[in-house]
């Protein structure tokens, strides 16, 4: 069994599990299987591999790239391969070359039972030392898919699209892939014990980290957590968005600067560059670099009509709480004094969190909606969804649904947030969302509404409203 405080995940072990199976049944002259595990950084892949592991009680080779010297790196891969207990002594103990180290653990997998190999931070590994890949594959493809061995490679940016073709990417191309993504809002309040509308609050601070979630006591207010994980610098609270930093941005993406821009909210190409006060041929570079690699994302308004009006966001909650928050004052977690970091997140808490909220509402809203059975909402024209705005935000609308994305050929329903302390979604906001419909090209006068309410409240006007446990219970089975 596994640690038993491993939580979700059921999908992934399901998959792993299977491509197993296949493994151990076999079958022609090639039973080996390979599968790709990407996701963000930080959420949970290698942890994902080791509960895998540990329930399937088989012999295992585990390697970790270190982002060291190569000669490092190879020294590193012959000592995980001494240490698994499957080298008998006869095979070479320090190849000089990858080539001769892949084969020497070709050489060691049993053939009478099935086995796993994992290759963690492979991403980084290709980037780092030249003709790896293309080693491993010629390897694979001669010796070790011959055995009953299941190859995990395990990258951040493993699976991101448009990556550059390499030599030897073909076995990954061929290989299983598998997406791990933040543990959900559900997870998060099985970790926390939450309410439905504080869960989402802590899946929007830890951006659904494990090892941030396992920081959250059961129980525990989003007060006790910050001040607790502000306390210095070495807390995970604080030090995995310099992490984050020093690994997920270049330095040509100037992220220092750029980043800090995007997260204050405000979203659009000319807010940014002027908050980030570099200029413009500079700034078209890094924000290029910071979407590249998905740090950043581009979300464009959703209508009928195109529109290039991005507004650029944090991709992960938890950086962008920290580029907010954490970042710019880290001079006073180091000289104590954690507590005006904490003042100065409470005050502004509300209307940050107002912000943050609306991708994750959005993506709930997603999954809600497809098992929702309600005659006016047609699942035809709400797959997708979105927000509009305008260039000068003269109209703004949280939610909008739709058939297709970036530009949709109809508009299934349109909607709003409210994430606010108190008070209702009154009927003065209900008329306001009625005429921002209006202005919406493809939105109809029938278009139906929905509102989206932190606590329950009441609405007159609407389609439909949903509160924060119908949002987290769309993340369950």
């Amino acid at each position: 069994m596994g640690r038993s405080d491993f939580v979700g995940r059921t999908r992934e072990l399901g998959v792993l599990a299977e491509e197993f199976a296949a493994v151990q049944v076999g079958g022609g002259d090639r039973p080996g299987r390979c599968v790709v595990i990407g996701g963000r950084r930080r959420s949970g892949k290698t942890r994902l591999v080791q509960e895998f592991i540990e329930r399937a009680h088989a012999p295992s080779v585990f390697f970790t790239a270190a982002g060291i010297s190569p000669v490092q790196e190879l020294a590193n891969l012959v000592e995980a391969i001494t240490i698994s207990g499957l080298a008998d002594g006869s095979a070479e103990q320090q190849p000089s070359t990858w080539d001769t180290a892949f084969r020497t653990l070709a050489d060691v997998l049993p053939t009478d039972r099935p086995s796993i190999v994992v290759i963690d931070e492979f991403s980084h590994l290709i980037e780092r030392v030249d003709n790896v890949e293309p080693s491993l594959l010629a390897v694979w493809d001669e010796v070790m898919a011959a055995k009953p061995v299941l190859l995990l490679l395990v990258g951040s940016d493993l699976l991101r699209a448009g990556e550059q073709r390499r030599p030897g990417q073909r076995l990954r191309q061929n290989a299983r892939q598998l997406a791990v993504d933040p543990l959900s809002p559900a997870d998060v309040q099985d970790m926390t014990g939450l309410t439905a509308s504080e869960a989402l609050e802590a899946r929007l601070v830890t951006g659904g980290m494990p090892l941030l979630c396992r920081e959250w006591r059961p129980g525990r207010k989003l007060t006790s957590f910050l001040r607790s994980g502000l306390v210095n610098p070495a807390t995970p609270l604080v030090s995995s968005g310099q992490t984050l930093m020093g690994v997920d941005v270049p330095d040509e993406a100037h992220g220092r600067i750029m980043l800090p821009a995007i997260a204050t909210g405000e979203g659009s190409f000319t807010a940014i560059l002027r908050a980030a006060d570099v200029n413009r041929m500079t700034f078209n570079r890094s924000l290029e670099i910071l979407t590249r690699k998905g740090v950043a994302v581009g979300d464009r308004p959703l209508s009928t009509w195109p529109s290039r009006e991005s507004r650029y966001r944090i991709a992960d909650s938890y950086f962008g709480f920290w580029l907010r928050f954490v970042m710019p004052y880290l001079g006073e977690i180091e000289r104590d004094r954690s507590d005006l970091t904490l003042r100065r997140i409470q005050a502004a808490w509300p209307a940050w969190r107002a912000w943050a909220i609306r991708p994750l509402v959005r993506a709930s809203l997603d999954r809600l909606l497809r098992r929702l059975d309600a005659p006016w909402l047609d699942h035809g024209s709400a797959t997708v969804i979105g927000g509009y705005w305008t260039r000068s935000n003269s109209v703004v609308v949280d939610l909008v649904g739709a058939d297709h994305a970036p530009t949709a050929n109809r508009i299934g329903l349109v909607g709003a947030v409210h994430w606010e302390n108190s008070g209702g979604f009154d009927p003065m906001r209900v008329a306001a969302l009625a005429e921002a419909r209006e202005r919406i090209p493809g939105a109809e006068l029938y278009t139906p509404m929905i509102v989206v309410s932190r606590e329950p409240t009441e609405v007159v006007g609407v389609d439909a409203t949903f509160y924060a446990d119908d949002l987290v219970a769309a993340w369950r089975p």
